[in-house]
Formats: C-alpha cells, structure tokens, sequence
C-alpha cells in the first residue's frame, strides 16, 4: 500500500518569504526587492562572519539573476524561484521510493510550480482549490495554524541524550569554519547552557554543525585517500 508525503507542498501555494510588511514593500520591485528580503534573513543568523554573509550574498543574488534572466522580472516571482530551486530539492526529492509517494513535487505539477513565479498567487490558494474541488465544506476552514501560535513537532536537538558529544564538536571547531566567528559560536553553547530555547539559535546552531560537519568529512575522507596511496604505493 502506497504512502503519501506532503514534501514540496510549500512551492505550490506562492508568497514564500513574502508574510507580514514584506508583501507591500516588493511591490514593483524586481532583483534587488528579492535580495533585500534575503539579506534580512541572511543577517538574522547570529555567530557568522563578515566573510561567511558575504559569500551567502553573492550567491544568492547569483541565483536571482539567472531567474531574472529566464523572464522571472518581480520580487514576488523571484523569491518564489529561489525558494522552489534553491531549497526544496535539499529534502523535497529525498523521499520518494516503491511505497512513498510525493505528489506535491512531482513532475506533473512542476509547470503549475513554474507559472507562480510569474503570476502573483495568493497564499494557500491551490491547497483550498483542492479542497473545494473535493469536499467544498472544507475549503472554508482554515488549515494553518494561525500567526503567533507556537507549536513544536519535536524538540530542540541540543534536548536529546546526544548533546554532550555535539557540544564537544562544537566547542573544538569553534574556530574551523570560515563562515562563523569562534566567539559567536561559543556564546550560541552558552545560551543553550543558560537554558535558552528559540529557533534563531536552533538554526544558527545547525548551520555551523553542518559546515564543520561537511569539513571533518572531507578531511576524514582525504586522510584515507592518502593513508591507501601510502601503502599501494
């Protein structure tokens, strides 16, 4: 029996990255509207560095600027493009096998998905289209929780029985990464020492043991190259 998972159903309801004043202040604005929305999340992240935002920058305005040129011309659409191109294929395609299937991003919906960077849409529109097509009644209840409510699925991972190792890799790589400032990240182990608990730490956090974590693998990866070379040879 077939399973269905909701993965890519955020690329089909557009809007992404345009909630509360940003929606009105994109208005009429093209490639630059689009990176300053980014930028502004870019700079949220606490502990990076001046070099690491840079680099981030570039290659965000990179990406919007190739959309730009295949005919995506409003902030709207191109937020939407770097969304769906940039984001979703990280975890959207990963699922899939025999018995799971991701209907949300499939082939058969990339055209719908494409025409949203173009066509301004509004926010859950194709989901309640579904509904109304199905159960009608539906269509009129909301099915996102509302802004402002904080709910959690599961906790912070610094939460979990791994924690201990994972502060320790943390606080030796502290300064490895040219990304993050070595202060920053250790006063991100303080909050959570301190009992801190919010989102902006959790990613910030994460994203420094992802950038460590892809380097030790490397190295690890190199060490073996060399140490089998060493004894074919």
């Amino acid at each position: 029996m077939a399973r269905f998972n909701g993965h890519g159903g955020e690329a089909l309801h557009g809007g992404e990255y345009l909630g509360g004043s940003w929606r009105e202040r994109l208005l009429d604005r093209g490639v630059e509207g689009a990176l300053d929305r980014i930028v502004a999340m870019v700079k949220v992240a606490r502990g990076t560095s001046d070099a690491g935002r840079e680099r981030t920058i570039e290659s965000v305005r990179t990406r919007l600027e190739f959309g730009q040129s295949v005919g995506i011309d409003t902030a709207h659409g191109l937020l939407n493009y770097f969304y769906s191109a940039e984001r979703m294929p990280l975890w959207a395609g990963s699922s899939p096998n025999r018995s799971l299937i991701t209907p949300y991003y499939s082939s058969g919906l990339l055209h719908h998905i494409a025409r949203t960077f173009t066509e301004e849409t509004d926010f859950e529109r194709f989901h309640a289209e579904i509904l109304q097509s199905l159960i009608p009644a539906w269509s009129r209840i909301p099915f996102y929780r509302p802004s402002g409510v904080v709910r959690r699925a599961s906790r912070f991972f610094w939460e979990n029985f791994d924690w201990s190792a994972m502060r320790s890799f943390v606080l030796e790589r502290a300064d490895f990464s040219e990304n993050f400032e070595a202060d920053g990240v250790r006063s991100l182990v303080e909050d959570v020492e301190a009992g801190t608990r919010s989102k902006p730490l959790e990613v910030s956090l994460s994203r420094f043991l992802w950038d460590v974590s892809v380097d030790a693998t490397l190295e690890d990866i190199n060490g073996r190259v060399s140490k089998a070379r060493s004894i074919s040879n």
